[in-house]
This record gives structure tokens, sequence and C-alpha cells, in this order.
């Protein structure tokens, strides 16, 4: 037996231990705990894709004074069991100072794969390309444009944006 037998050993039941410590899943404990109340899960096949991938969460979702480090509202991707549109884009808002002031539904169902998530701040783009969530058939208004954040689903060129209107999700496809 070599010498260094010993020492490679303890090696690995420390790394074995160790790793017991590190988080597991794909979200933050926070964010994990608000997908379960909404009966939904982490997507654990997210990352099992070739190409760069954004994360499936992010935080800072909304601009404020009081939440001036982001850490009181983040959006995310979940899963619910089974249903036509199995995935979630969450908005999540952990100051209820904050979610007073915002107007659009907490979850939008969607169909796709998501992609991973950033948020697009200085973005106006034509709200005409846009389309209603809740009907798909329904343009966004010919004469505005966005003036907030867009939350942007991305992968391998194929994205998704959604913007918060006056209550409503609007949605905008790209590739």
């Amino acid at each position: 037996m070599s010498p260094r037998a010993p020492l490679v050993l303890l090696g690995l039941l420390l790394v074995t231990s160790i790793s017991g410590f590190w988080p597991t899943g794909l979200l933050p404990q926070t964010l994990r705990e608000d997908a379960q109340r909404r009966g939904c899960s982490e997507i654990a096949d997210f990352y099992d894709r070739p190409a760069r991938i954004d994360p499936a969460y992010i935080f800072g979702y909304i601009e404020s004074r009081t939440d001036e480090f982001g850490e009181n509202s983040a959006v995310y991707w979940c899963q619910v069991p089974t249903g036509a549109e199995r995935y979630r884009l969450v908005v999540w808002i952990g100051d209820s100072s904050l979610s007073s002031s915002f107007t659009c539904p907490r979850t939008i169902a969607w169909k796709n794969y998501p992609g991973g998530l950033r948020l697009l701040r200085n973005e106006r783009s034509p709200l005409r390309d846009f389309w209603y969530r809740e009907d798909p058939t329904r343009k966004g208004p010919a004469d505005g444009v966005t003036d907030g954040t867009i939350i942007e689903s991305e992968y391998d060129g194929v994205a998704a944006r959604f913007f918060c209107r006056a209550g409503k999700w609007l949605v905008q496809q790209l590739d």
C-alpha cells in the first residue's frame, strides 16, 4: 500500500462529507419554497442541454428604491406535473410594500420548454409586436412601447419576452 493511500482516502471522505452541505436544486431555497406553495417544482433537466443557458431564476425584477439590492423580487421557471402548459413563469415578491404596485398575475402558464432568464430594463419595444397572453389572437396596442422591465426567456437564439402592462401580460416570441 502506498504511503499516500490513507491521505487519498481521507480526502475522498472529506469531499463526500462536505458535498452533503452543498445546496441541491436549481432554485434558491426561498424560491423553491414559493414554488412548492404554488404546486410547482423545479425543472430537473433544465441545464441538460448543450450551449450556454442563463439561470432558471433571476432576482431584482421590480425596480424600486425599496428593493435597492434586488433581494425582494425575482422571476423563476417551474413546472406542474400535468397539463398542456406544464411550465410556469412566476413573479415572486417577498415584500408586501412592493406587491401592492404589481398588478399582473403572479404566474404565467407556458407550453414551450423554458429558456434561461434575463431582465431587459432599457429596451423600448413597440407593443404592437406583442400579443396578450390571455388572448393570443389579440395584438398589443398599436401606439405604445414598453416602458418597464421586460422578462426574457432565451435558449439557443429562440426567445420569449414577457411584459406586464395595465394588469395584463403581453408576450413576444423571437427566433
